[in-house]
């Protein structure tokens, strides 16, 4: 987060620097606490805060491998059917935006996830 841009500003050059996508705020659709003991692994918080929104894109290019230049935690992006999403190839902040897609409902209550593993790389 920073001062220098709007919430709506930050978010956007967000989603276009993972994404390539250029996109603006539909909806927030909520918040959720996830409590992921296996990144403690990685030395990471277990605890993480998550605000979800629904982005409409209005322009860019699907960046589907990032240039070594630009920094970001993202390696690229992909479009991948809702239906090869599992637990097994997604984190559960994609399992909670797919429950969304799918379903329409965001539940909003504390999560706690023991069993989820972390993979060191893609599957797709």
């Amino acid at each position: 987060m920073t001062t220098r841009a709007t919430l709506s500003e930050a978010v956007s050059q967000i989603a276009q620097l993972q994404t390539g996508l250029q996109t603006v705020i539909s909806k927030q659709l909520g918040t959720v606490q996830l409590t992921i003991p296996a990144l403690t692994t990685l030395e990471l918080p277990a605890t993480l805060i998550n605000i979800y929104y629904l982005l409409e894109p209005v322009g860019g290019h699907l960046l589907l491998k990032r240039p070594h230049y630009t920094e970001s935690m993202s390696a690229g992006a992909a479009r991948v059917p809702l239906d090869q999403l599992n637990w097994s190839n997604s984190s559960p902040r994609v399992m909670q935006a797919k429950r969304f897609l799918q379903t329409g409902a965001f539940p909003t209550a504390d999560q706690r996830i023991d069993g989820y593993q972390v993979l060191e790389q893609a599957q797709f």
